[in-house]
Order: structure tokens, then C-alpha cells, then sequence
């Protein structure tokens, strides 16, 4: 049986054509086995929305150490498409990952897995998210530690969402290692005019800046975003 180690916990194993298996190990398998009914009830609640963004996915069984859940097959990851998307499909596919993001806020979820290796992308280029259980809803949220008591969440989901389109923009993973001993993602706060050359429109470099700064003075929620970079005008 063909499978894929995502981490020394976890892996993904392919059942058949249309069906893969997830499989998790970890020490806390209780709160995996909540987390995993947290993301059924999501599931439930998208799957009845025409063209949900959510990957099917069974309810999670839990077998001592072991949490087994069965999930629809979509073909390809983003992280291994990043660098092979033409102009085109590259927009489309950002332009989904901003929606899912709505999606999410609209029913005052914080999602802490916006990264490219959560979402699949099917052959028609349409986006899913694949795991979204380590989050919380805002309005049920009982205690927040004392070091995360000041963190606008919802914004941290804007920032995740910059990182992977500087990725998908630039082609460098935004920790990737360069002069100086600084990643690509410093290099750029520091001087983004030195990725003028990846830009293929004059409002890129806002974008990014828009996501991935996240100061005082340059606040912005993904609603905001979507209506400047991604509305229908633009696209």
C-alpha cells in the first residue's frame, strides 16, 4: 500500500483511486480524536455549500495511540506545484485560498493550518483544505495564554496566507536561507523592491505587504484583501 510520511506522526496512505487513509500517531490521541470531530462538524457544515473547498473526510476513529480517518483523494499537493503553475493558474489558485480564508472567518473560525502543504489541488485546478482541526472558533475559546492574549488571530491567517504567496509569487520559500545569512522573507521586508523582477503586476509588492507586515499602521482583515487584490476587476 502506497503511502506519504507527511511527519515522523503522521501519514497518508492510498487506499485506491478515489480514497486515502490518514494515519496519526501521537501521545495525546484524545485531543487528536477531538480535533478531528471539530473538523467533521466543519466539514458537515461547508459540504452542504455547491463547491465546497473542504476535503470529504469520514469521522475519526481512534484506536489507543492511533487516530485512522478516511479522506477523499485530490491529486496534487500545492508545495509541489508552486514552482510549475503558469501565470494564470497561479492567480486562480490564490484567489481560492483567499476565499477559503472568508469561509473560515464568516463562522468565526481561526484555522492555524494556512500553509501550502494543507491545501490539495484537484486536476481542474480547483483548491481544497485538507486539515483545519487544530483551530478554534473565537466564540468558543474558553481560556488564551497570557503570550497570545494581544494576537489579532484573524490577522495571523492574512500573514499565513502572505507566506505562501510570496512562495507562489517569487518561487522562494519565505525561510528559505540567503545572503548574509537572512531568509528570502527578511530580505524582502527589508527591501522588497529587490523582488521586482518576480512581480508580473504593479500590485504585487502591496499585496505582500499588505499580508505580511501587519503593523499599526498597514492593518488589514482578509475581507479587505480580497475586495483591493482579488476582486472581479482585478481578475
Amino acid at each position: 500500500m502506497k503511502f506519504t510520511e507527511l511527519n515522523v506522526h503522521s501519514k497518508l496512505y492510498k487506499l485506491n483511486e478515489t480514497t486515502i487513509l490518514k494515519v496519526i500517531e501521537n501521545d495525546t490521541a484524545v485531543s487528536n480524536y477531538r480535533s478531528f470531530m471539530q473538523q467533521k462538524e466543519i466539514f458537515d457544515l461547508f459540504s452542504q455549500k455547491p463547491n465546497s473547498h473542504i476535503v470529504q473526510t469520514s469521522s475519526p476513529k481512534v484506536f489507543g495511540r492511533w487516530v485512522y480517518i478516511t479522506m477523499k483523494r485530490v491529486p496534487f499537493c500545492l508545495t509541489e506545484l508552486i514552482n510549475k503553475l503558469s501565470e494564470e493558474r497561479l492567480r486562480f489558485i490564490m484567489k481560492q485560498l483567499v476565499e477559503i480564508v472568508q469561509e473560515f472567518h464568516k463562522i468565526n473560525f481561526v484555522n492555524y493550518n494556512i500553509s501550502t502543504d494543507n491545501f490539495l489541488v484537484d486536476e481542474n485546478d480547483f483548491v481544497y483544505i485538507m486539515n483545519f482541526g487544530s483551530g478554534f472558533y473565537l466564540n468558543r475559546q474558553p481560556f488564551v495564554f497570557i503570550q497570545e492574549s494581544s494576537i489579532n488571530w484573524p490577522s495571523k491567517a492574512v500573514y499565513s496566507l502572505g507566506l505562501i504567496f510570496f512562495h507562489m509569487l517569487t518561487g522562494l520559500s519565505p525561510y528559505e536561507m540567503g545572503y548574509n545569512g537572512k531568509n528570502a522573507i527578511d530580505i524582502f521586508l527589508a527591501n522588497p523592491s529587490e523582488f521586482e523582477s518576480c512581480y508580473t503586476r504593479y500590485t504585487d509588492q502591496d499585496l505582500l505587504l499588505d499580508c505580511i507586515c501587519q503593523s499599526n499602521d498597514r492593518p488589514i482583515d482578509v475581507n479587505t484583501l480580497a475586495e483591493i487584490y482579488f476582486n472581479d476587476e482585478v481578475f
